[in-house]
C-alpha cells in the first residue's frame, strides 16, 4: 500500500483509521507476516502511533521515521477486548432479563 490518504475536507471523520484498520486486518488475515514496517513523515506521526504503530528509527534531518507494527501482538489484544466487552454486554443483559422476570411475577 502507499500514498493513501484522505481528502482534507473528510479529514478527522475515522476514515483514515477506518482504511489501515481493514488494511491491517486483511494483512493479518491473509499472510503469514508478523511485523509490518513502513514510513511516516513528522505530519502523520502522532496517528500512526494512535493505531499502535511504534517509532522503529527517526531521521531528524528528514523528518522521516520507520514505524514498526506487530500484526500479531495488536491482534490478539484486539480480539481479548473485544469478547471481554462482548462478555459484558451479554451479563448486563441477563441481569435485565432476570429483573424483569422478576418484576412479572
Amino acid at each position: 500500500m502507499a500514498d493513501v490518504f484522505v481528502v482534507p475536507k473528510y479529514r478527522n471523520n475515522g476514515i483514515g483509521k477506518f482504511l489501515v484498520r481493514e488494511a491491517l486486518k486483511e494483512t493479518y488475515l491473509n499472510s503469514n507476516t508478523n511485523v509490518l514496517y513502513l514510513v511516516s513523515h513528522s505530519k502523520t506521526l502522532e496517528f500512526y502511533k494512535s493505531l499502535g504503530f511504534v517509532i522503529n528509527s527517526a531521521n531528524k534531518k528528514d523528518q522521516t521515521y520507520i514505524l514498526k507494527y506487530n500484526l500479531r501482538k495488536n491482534y490478539i489484544i484486539s480480539n481479548f477486548l473485544i469478547c471481554v466487552i462482548i462478555l459484558g454486554i451479554l451479563f448486563i443483559i441477563f441481569q435485565v432479563v432476570i429483573k424483569t422476570i422478576r418484576i412479572l411475577y
